[in-house]
């Protein structure tokens, strides 16, 4: 009974003294610091190069919230509203980052290592920048098309 007791006490210490996690995967090409977001867009305007699978991430996440927020911008002024207006700014947050990886960053899903294709970079941040979409789809469309 105090073996299995010690054993749990151990774990427990072992998992409380266990260092943080950073919150983004370490750059090799920054000497294992993360990439910072202008390091993310410098990268990402430049095109192709080498790339790590977390840096591609990183990346793409970066752009696509720049990416949402300018499409909710567009959304908004131009007035687009309904389930038209909402899955024509899906499919754009879906695909304009697939082809800017494919196309502008040329990038070969095995070589990377994205063993299922690229579906990795569908969902890498899409979310955040559904998020920011909306809250600048809303917010322009209130601000030009609202009679208050």
């Amino acid at each position: 009974m105090s073996s299995a007791r010690q054993r749990k006490q151990n774990q427990a210490s072992a998992v409380a003294a266990a260092p943080d996690v950073p919150a983004v995967a370490p750059s090799p090409a920054t000497g294992g610091a993360p990439l910072t977001i202008a390091q993310c867009l410098s990268r990402a305007l430049a095109g192709g190069s080498n790339w790590e699978k977390d840096e591609l991430l990183d990346t793409v996440s970066v752009v696509r919230i720049f990416w949402s927020l300018a499409l909710g911008a567009i959304w908004g002024v131009l007035g687009m509203s309904g389930l038209v207006g909402f899955l024509a700014l899906a499919a754009g947050l879906v695909f304009a980052p697939l082809l800017f990886a494919r196309f502008h960053l040329r990038i070969d899903p095995e070589l990377v290592g994205f063993s299922s294709g690229f579906s990795d970079l569908i969902t890498e941040g899409f979310a955040p920048g559904m998020a920011a979409a909306m809250l600048a789809w809303i917010t322009l469309y209130t601000a030009f098309h609202s009679s208050l």
